[in-house]
């Protein structure tokens, strides 16, 4: 499973702070400056999440955290555990 970061809704110094501030320099992470990624899998605001099959399906989204129960769920879920 690959983990990537897609930031938006911002100006690319912000995004590397964000990544900074919270540690996560070693996640893959592909500003999205243009909103381009965020439309084709009908992200709409910063708190969501999804996890995306092999041929690109957004298997599931949700708002908040990808952590505990939720990342586990979502897991579950992509890999039809």
């Amino acid at each position: 499973m690959t983990i990537i970061g897609i930031p938006g809704q911002g100006d690319l110094d912000a995004m590397e702070d964000f990544v900074a501030a919270t540690g996560t320099e070693d996640v893959l992470t592909i500003p999205d400056l243009t909103g381009e990624i965020w439309e084709r899998f009908g992200v709409r605001q910063r708190s969501q999440y999804l996890f995306i099959d092999d041929d690109g399906t957004a298997e599931l989204v949700r708002y908040g955290s990808p952590r505990g129960q939720n990342l586990r769920e979502g897991i579950d879920r992509l890999i039809g555990g």
